[in-house]
């Protein structure tokens, strides 16, 4: 499976939650907080739903006691390197099972 782009990950967040965002959410742009400072104002339940899209799509999960997780539901960017980080990892372990 080919890594995703930044876009790729921003589209899918906007397409999942159904959000029409004006052209200032960048991913640098907080999804969690006031909306009043600029973020998203995403709540849990859209982190739910992000993290089961993220597992349908590129087989990557995400667990709420999880620090890096928790840490890559902050803004599109950092969401993007936690699933490219993880799919290279996996694919690394595949390939060391399969040289074994």
């Amino acid at each position: 499976m080919n890594m995703p782009t930044e876009k790729e990950i921003l589209d899918l967040v906007l397409d999942t939650l159904n959000l029409e965002i004006d052209s200032e959410f960048t991913p640098t742009t907080p999804m969690f907080g006031d909306t009043g400072e600029g973020a998203l104002g995403l709540d849990s339940i859209d982190a739910l739903e992000i993290g089961a899209v993220i597992k349908q799509r590129f087989g990557v999960q995400m667990k709420a006691e999880d620090e890096a997780s928790r840490n890559a539901m902050y803004c599109v960017s950092n969401l993007h390197a936690f699933v490219c980080d993880a799919m290279s990892k996996a694919g690394q372990m595949k390939n060391a099972v399969a040289t074994a």
